[in-house]
C-alpha cells in the first residue's frame, strides 16, 4: 500500500470543505452542480457548508447512470446509480454517493473501508490524501472469476459527517484481458471523482 500526498498529482484539485463540525446544514455559499452531470462548473469551489445537489443521473467516465436504489441504513444515507440496462442484481459499473452523519475521523472510516476489501483477493490499494479532510482509495482486486477496480472517495462534510463516492468496475474473468482499458485510467477517474457534488436522497 502506497499513501501519497497532493503533490503527486499532475492536475489541480480544489479542497471543497473545512472542517467545521457535524450538525446538517444548507449550503447557500456553494455554485451547484450540473443537474445532468453531477460535477461543480469549472472554475468554481465549493465552501464551507456546502453540500451539493439532490441528481437522479449523472455522468462518470463519459457514460450516463441513473439513481435506481436509495435508503437509509442505520446513520448512511446511499444512492446507488447504475447505467441503463443494469442494475442492483446485475451489475458491471456502479456508482454509490453516500452519507454517515456524525462521522468525524476520516482515517478511521477510510480503514474500516481498506479492511472490508473481500477477503481472498488478491488486493493492490493506493491511498491518496488531500489535505486533512479528504482521501481517495484506489484498489484493485483479483480472484479467479472476476477482478474488481474501485476508487472510494472519502470526505469530511462540515456538520454532517462523511460523505463517499464510490466507484466500482467489475470484469469477469472471461474478459481479463479488458482489465488495461479500466487501469489505465486510474488519474482520469482521480480527477473526475473529487469533481462530484451530489446529495444522497434518502428514498425515491
Amino acid at each position: 500500500m502506497q499513501v501519497h500526498g497532493m503533490n503527486k498529482f499532475h492536475f489541480m484539485v480544489s479542497l471543497t470543505i473545512a472542517l467545521t463540525g457535524c450538525k446538517p446544514q444548507g449550503g447557500q455559499d456553494a455554485a451547484a452542480p450540473d443537474e445532468s452531470t453531477g460535477v461543480a462548473p469549472e472554475g468554481t469551489s465549493q465552501g464551507p457548508g456546502s453540500q451539493g445537489t439532490q441528481i437522479r443521473s449523472l455522468q462518470f467516465d463519459g457514460e450516463q447512470y441513473s439513481l435506481q436504489r436509495a435508503y437509509v441504513r442505520g446513520a448512511q444515507t446511499i444512492n446507488e446509480y447504475y447505467r441503463a440496462g443494469e442494475s442492483a442484481a446485475a451489475w458491471r459499473l456502479v456508482l454509490t454517493v453516500s452519507d454517515s452523519r456524525g462521522a468525524l475521523d476520516l482515517k478511521a472510516f477510510v480503514k474500516t473501508y481498506t479492511d472490508s476489501l473481500k477477503a481472498g483477493l488478491a488486493v493492490d490499494k493506493d491511498i491518496y490524501e488531500y489535505g486533512q479532510d479528504t482521501q481517495i482509495v484506489y484498489s484493485y482486486q483479483a480472484a479467479a472469476d472476476r477482478t474488481e477496480i474501485a476508487m472510494l472517495r472519502a470526505q469530511l462534510i462540515p456538520n454532517l459527517g462523511i460523505r463517499s463516492y464510490l466507484f466500482i468496475v467489475k470484469v469477469p474473468a472471461a474478459e481479463k484481458a479488458n482489465t488495461p482499458q479500466y487501469t489505465a485510467k486510474r488519474d482520469q477517474w482521480l480527477n473526475q471523482i473529487t469533481t462530484l457534488a451530489v446529495v444522497p436522497v434518502p428514498s425515491m
